[in-house]
């Protein structure tokens, strides 16, 4: 059993956006986790979220910034679980997506070889490199 974060471009609210442009900004975020095409194996990329109470962030390499995983019945069951499939969208998801909305995306993308995977585990606080925590601290 896992936990599973899914990061997407957030579609814009009015306007259009480049989508060559969108999928080159999320092939970078697939390629800073280490992710690799869905359907293949999937790369374990070492312990990339780092808990802090009820939060969570995930870490990108070679990033100074985090993401923070603003959900914290999820991060609790995270921690339980200590493992977390990363999935990365190269294209755009409203941040409203419905359920059936995000299954037709990620079977849509899964189909195209849009879709990107990596297995991560939750880091120990003592584990995470001084620089790491901070970078992190700062998106908490």
């Amino acid at each position: 059993m896992f936990g599973v974060v899914m990061l997407t471009y957030p579609a814009p609210q009015f306007g259009e956006v480049d989508q060559d442009d969108v999928e080159l900004k999320m092939r970078g975020v697939a390629a800073s986790l280490g992710a690799a095409p869905y359907g293949g194996p999937v790369p374990t990329v070492g312990a990339r979220i780092h808990m802090q109470g009820a939060d969570a962030a995930l870490w990108f390499k070679g990033c100074d910034f985090g993401l923070r995983l603003k959900h914290p019945r999820w991060a609790s069951a995270a921690a339980r679980l200590d493992e977390v499939l990363l999935v990365v969208g190269l294209a755009e998801l409203s941040p409203g997506a419905t359920r059936a909305e995000v299954d037709e995306y990620r079977v849509h993308l899964a189909t195209n070889r849009d879709l990107y995977v990596a297995r991560t585990q939750i880091a120990p606080p003592n584990a995470v490199h001084d620089c790491v925590a901070a970078a992190l601290r700062r998106c908490l």
